[in-house]
């Protein structure tokens, strides 16, 4: 029998620890982005740099090894759509967001001019001393300052040329023989370099005119133009009309090169005396002999290419999957061991693996060294046309992933319910037909699933949106994961078939909704078809602070905690709702919300992420790119907006599985990593003391760094008799979980010199170190 929890108090808990803040906790970080999808390529001799959507990689083809550049290390934009390399071997990358910046070889320097003034930035080429940015309002002249960049000297700015509107976007550039050429929506216009560039009458249009005929008639065209170089001296275009010739060479006007040629979206270039063309469907050569394009065979899987270079007696060729080596007249692809796609949607666990769904791109697997990832070309391959486009279809709409314990991956998407891969790579769907998904569309085979969540029990839940049968969770148990009809649905207490976050324990479950909130105990017994005769089910309409919900978790004491559009709240095993105050510098708008094992409450808000330990200290993150965080108090976080919304739902946030330590924070462009300590590993490891020995400096001491505490450690500083000197609560420590110490008493008076010892008590044990004070 059901039964239902009647009572429900509303306390509002300003205590003062709640709204206590300290620097953030101690541990390492990651960046994962998706920097195997290559834009461009450039070589300074010696490595391969490619600009890709997830920031800067550096490659040695020596070797095949390979560096990841991103915001932790700097960059400032990390979708990075040109890169270039000046006479001083400085590397310059532009970013689509209008950052613009340049790496010396040792530290990444970066500029938002243009980003705070509505430049999106296409191209950047450098050529006779100057910067050339090509933008959605036109061409910048830029003169590099590497040396003093805090603003790059925008020298000329052109707003007219000739005849075309103002602020037109350019799209490549290049300069010969005291020339500028760039490519636009027009044509080709050009200029010479001796004259005033802000002057309309001093550029000319090389308009590239194609008359096409058919059936209709003949129809004048002026094709815009994408990509610009020289070969052998002379200038040719790729143009990406479709259905018209591809690459132009100018003669005394523009003429088209085997006009049989129609790639789409080419990019050329003069690489090693030869004229290339690059595209979303391969790479070509031109064949100077036969005047024809050749195609190159490769055995990539996804022949998606953006740019060549050599280096030595190699080529390498960057593309959207990785690179590839051209070799023996063929290229040969390679993968990056990172994961692939934008729109970091989703993380599951199932120990050893993370898996990470980025949304309406691939599923990727993590398995703490090595990335695996599946999208529709990895799984299509070798299947008729009709398979592979149902398979197109579906990953361009995936928003959730989970694993079984058989393996199996569950995939779940917007309107085409789920699929599951085998772990032989076969795969099935499950749609409103063959099985107990409802459509959300009463009208329409329409399974809405933006949630799969494994419990550990080893069933799957499942959130199947709006659902017209009124049962919006729906559960498969560890016996029946591969019956489509062995489901178990719930429509009580669910107050909202609009689920917008789900989690599961071993023995219950909560669920936010747009109206409110649910938690379903079940006491680990979903088995037999009588499954609910012990539920204990709890439905929280109207007796929340706040109705709209975003995110939910369950702590180890079985409270269960909802964030809101407007607040912080948890329910307590007694039946009591409390309310708790969110820290003075973040939204309250609570995004996402996760637990760990120490019983840390992890909180995205839309103006950056903390954690609410559990003796009430909240720590907050703020991003790389924070506008109104100190520089000291900014995280690699890629974005002060925990997560982001897929339509209504919320999708990205906090993830961590309780146990590893790994809090996972997802944002469109990336996800970045929290190695902290609250994790299982006992070891207690000496501390870390620097200076040390510590000398006075004309009566100055310099501040004692200590570090390697735990993360639920506090610290003591005695004498070395062992008398009390001084005493840090965990909450003091920085961001880098180290503690600071000024070598003053808790009475504000400097110490004597001698001997001092640290001790770092924690659960884990106690660490201890000492330091010698020179004055």
């Amino acid at each position: 029998m059901i039964t239902s929890l009647s009572k429900k108090i509303l306390l509002l808990a300003y205590i003062a620890l709640l709204v206590s803040y300290s620097s953030a906790i101690i541990g390492e970080w990651t960046v994962w982005t998706n920097a195997m999808d290559n834009r461009c390529i450039v070589t300074d001799g010696r490595y391969a740099w490619f600009g890709t959507a997830g920031g800067v990689v550096r490659l040695d083809p020596d070797n095949d090894e390979y560096t990841v550049f991103t915001n932790i290390d700097g960059i400032e934009g990390l979708d990075i759509v040109s890169l270039t390399i000046d006479s001083s071997g400085y590397l310059w990358y532009a970013a689509s967001n209008g950052y613009v910046g340049f790496f010396d070889g040792y530290k990444w320097q970066s500029s938002d001019d243009l980003s705070r003034n509505g430049y999106f930035i296409k191209n950047i080429r450098y050529g006779t001393g100057y910067l050339w940015i090509c933008t959605n309002k036109g061409l910048i002249k830029a003169e590099p300052v590497p040396d003093f960049f805090t603003v790059i000297l925008f020298r000329e700015y052109i707003e007219f040329i000739a005849d075309l509107p103002a602020q037109s976007p350019t799209y490549d550039v290049v300069t010969k023989h005291d020339s500028i050429f760039l490519a636009t929506d027009f044509g080709v216009i050009c200029a010479s370099l001796k004259s005033s560039l802000l002057i309309s009458s001093n550029w000319k249009v090389l308009p590239l005119i194609y008359e096409k005929t058919d059936t209709s008639g003949t129809e004048v065209l002026h094709l815009p133009v994408a990509s610009l170089t020289f070969h052998h001296d002379e200038l040719w275009a790729g143009q990406y009309t479709q259905g018209t010739p591809s690459i132009w060479k100018l003669t005394d006007r523009f003429v088209p090169v085997c006009s049989t040629f129609t790639v789409s979206e080419p990019y050329i270039q003069s690489i090693d005396d030869t004229l290339w063309v690059l595209n979303k469907y391969g790479l070509n050569y031109y064949n100077e002999a036969s005047d024809d394009f050749r195609s190159i065979p490769n055995d990539a899987p996804f022949p998606t290419f953006t740019g060549i270079v050599k280096i030595g007696d190699k080529k390498i060729v960057s593309g959207s999957y990785g690179y590839s080596n051209y070799y023996d007249s063929e290229l040969h692809n390679h993968f990056l061991n990172l994961p692939w796609g934008t729109n970091f949607s989703d993380v599951t666990f199932n120990a050893p693996y993370v898996i990470v769904t980025t949304a309406t791109n691939a599923v990727n697997i993590w398995d703490g060294e090595n990335w695996r990832f599946i999208d529709f070309r990895i799984i299509s391959s070798g299947y008729p046309s009709d398979i592979r486009n149902k398979l197109r279809s579906f990953f361009g709409c995936i928003l959730t992933a989970a694993m079984d314990d058989r393996g199996t991956i569950w995939l779940g998407s917007w309107g085409l319910g789920i699929l599951r891969i085998f772990p032989n790579m076969e795969f099935e769907f499950w749609t409103v037909e063959n099985s107990d998904l409802s459509s959300s569309d009463a009208s329409a085979n329409f399974p809405v699933i933006p949630f799969l969540r494994r419990d550990p029990n080893g069933n799957i839940w499942v959130a199947n949106l709006n659902s017209i049968d009124s049962k919006p969770l729906k559960v498969w148990n560890s016996n029946n994961v591969d019956d489509p009809h062995g489901s178990f649905g719930f429509s009580y207490p669910i107050p909202n078939g609009q689920i917008t976050d789900l989690e599961c324990k071993s023995d219950r479950v909560s669920i936010a909704t747009i109206d409110g909130g649910a938690i379903i105990i079940h006491q680990g017994t979903l088995t037999g078809a009588d499954h609910s005769s012990d539920d204990i089910n709890i439905k929280l309409y109207g007796e929340l602070p706040q109705k709209s919900l975003l995110s939910t978790t369950i702590d180890i004491e079985n409270k269960v905690w909802f964030g809101s559009t407007d607040g912080l709240v948890y329910y307590d095993p007694m039946g009591f709702i409390i309310e708790v105050p969110m820290p003075n510098d973040l939204s309250s708008m609570v995004t996402s919300l996760s637990s760990d094992s120490y019983g840390n409450i992890w909180i995205g808000t839309t103006e950056g992420a903390a954690v609410l330990m559990p003796d009430g200290f909240y720590s907050t993150f703020k991003s790389t790119f924070s506008s109104d965080a100190l520089v000291s108090d900014r995280t690699p976080l890629i974005s002060d907006r925990i997560g982001f919304e897929y339509g209504t739902i919320p999708k990205g946030g906090i993830f961590t599985d309780g146990v590893s330590g790994d809090i996972w924070f997802c944002f469109e462009e990336g996800a970045v990593v929290l190695h902290s300590t609250y994790d299982a590993d006992t070891t207690v490891t000496d501390l870390i003391v620097y200076p040390n020995p510590v000398i006075a400096d004309r009566g100055i001491l310099p501040t004692i760094h200590i570090g390697r505490a735990a993360a639920d450690a506090s610290l003591s500083i005695y004498t070395s008799s062992g008398q009390i000197v001084r005493h840090f609560e965990r909450y003091w420590k920085g961001h880098d979980g180290v503690f600071l110490w000024d070598a003053k008493n808790e009475s504000g008076e400097l110490v004597a010199p001698g001997i001092y010892i640290f001790v770092a008590s924690s659960d884990k044990g106690v660490a201890k170190s000492k330091v010698l004070i020179i004055r």
